[in-house]
């Protein structure tokens, strides 16, 4: 969902060949609406785990993913695209013993890395509301940190 008046902005890859475009408004005011003047072809991210796109209200679901690496100390997951609803519908990334590491809402069309999780596992968990949805997740990364300490270096798994 866009809300104010952006210029240039492009959607999230849709899978397929169509896309449904639909303007919705409260009928509280007017306003100019919108024009779509381009459309491109693009690769859809491999997710190693998504939710329904979009999610449904009254959604929970949760997702564990294991770092390949053996000798991980600490893991990052990447999220290829991330829109739930603010603050309503919050993503949280929790550690193997189900310690809540980072609450994430929000819209991150261009992608977005989580904290730090100490070792392999990662758990991911998503709790709607029944008020409206968004697209929902895709984490198409996890990747070892082998530093604590900044700069850092990462061996990336597909």
């Amino acid at each position: 969902m866009y809300v104010g008046y952006p210029s240039g902005l492009w959607s999230f890859p849709i899978p397929g060949r169509e896309l449904r475009v639909q303007l919705l408004s409260n009928g509280a005011t007017t306003g100019w609406g919108f024009c779509a003047d381009q459309i491109a072809t693009t690769e859809m991210p491999t997710c190693l785990i998504e939710s329904e796109h979009p999610y449904a209200n009254d959604y929970r679901n949760s997702w564990t993913i294991t770092n390949p690496n053996p000798d991980a100390q600490q893991s990052m997951i990447h999220f290829a695209y991330l829109d739930v609803e603010e603050p309503w519908d919050p993503v949280t990334i929790a550690d193997g013993a189900d310690n809540e590491i980072q609450r994430i809402v929000g819209f991150h069309a261009q992608g977005l890395w989580s904290a730090p999780v100490p070792g392999r596992t990662v758990k991911i968990g998503l709790s709607t509301d029944g008020s409206s949805t968004r697209w929902g997740l895709c984490v198409d990364r996890i990747v070892t940190l082998h530093s604590t300490y900044l700069p850092i270096t990462i061996r990336q798994y597909p």
